[in-house]
C-alpha cells in the first residue's frame, strides 16, 4: 500500500514546492472513512473485518489558487478517492458531491 502512494506523493511534493514559489495558495484535505464490521453468528462463532468507504469514502485533494496578475486568477481543485484496505485509488465509490475530475476555472 505504502509502496503505491509514495510516487503520487513525491508529485504532489514537487508540484506544491514549485507552486509555492509562486505565492499560491494550495491547501491539502482529505477525509479517511473506515469502519469495523464485528458479526457474531447463532453458532457463537465472531468475526470481525475492516471496511474502508462506509459512508462517503476516503479521499485526498489539493485546493488553491493563484493570481496571475492583470486581475486574473486560476482557480483549481484536484480530488482524487482512495481505498484505505490496500491503498488503491477508486474515484467512483460514494461519490456523489464532489465528482471525481480536476476542476480548474480561471477568474
Amino acid at each position: 500500500m505504502m509502496f503505491r502512494l509514495l510516487p503520487a506523493a513525491a508529485m504532489t511534493a514537487t508540484a506544491l514546492a514549485g507552486m509555492t514559489a509562486g505565492a499560491a495558495t494550495v491547501d491539502v484535505y482529505g477525509v479517511v472513512d473506515t469502519g469495523l464490521h464485528y458479526v457474531k453468528a447463532d453458532s457463537g462463532d465472531t468475526s470481525v473485518t475492516m471496511d474502508s468507504g462506509i459512508s462517503k469514502g476516503s479521499r485526498v485533494g489539493l485546493i488553491g489558487s493563484e493570481d496571475l496578475g492583470g486581475g486574473y486568477k486560476i482557480v483549481f481543485n484536484l480530488e482524487t478517492g482512495f481505498s484505505l484496505d490496500d491503498g488503491s485509488f477508486d474515484n467512483t465509490k460514494n461519490r456523489l458531491v464532489n465528482p471525481p475530475r480536476p476542476i480548474i476555472n480561471w477568474t
